[in-house]
């Protein structure tokens, strides 16, 4: 490739990650205010706060899983593959509820310290 084309490449691929980074950018700053207000309350306020964006970093995670899915389905369906397009569907299920039990179980034991008998209960 030219140069030329590689500059008008670059332009198009920051034009199009540019809402992306700002939209991370204010999320960030979001929580930065949040805890700025918070911290005003006392330190267990704060504690709490911190807490609940460290709970985020599962729904983050479980989200990344799950945005292969569309497309990979997108893909499968376009090449008119309704075997690959089931699979990729079963698959993208299976992986997000194994995820799902995972975090209910690590959440139930954090919160009451039950894992014995939660999993007594689920087998």
């Amino acid at each position: 490739m030219c140069r030329r084309a590689w500059v008008e490449e670059i332009d198009l691929t920051v034009a199009l990650g540019m809402p992306i980074v700002l939209g991370q950018d204010l999320n960030m700053l979001m929580h930065a205010i949040d805890a700025l207000m918070v911290g005003r309350l006392g330190v267990d306020s704060l504690a709490a706060a911190v807490g609940n964006n460290a709970a985020a970093l599962f729904y983050v995670m479980g989200q990344g899983l799950g945005s292969t899915v569309p497309v990979l389905a997108a893909r499968a369906f376009g090449a008119v593959d309704r075997t690959r397009l089931n699979l990729v569907l079963r698959h993208g299920f299976m992986v997000s509820l194994a995820y799902g039990m995972v975090d209910v179980l690590v959440f139930a034991q954090r919160r009451c310290g039950c894992w014995g008998v939660l999993v007594r209960r689920v087998v």
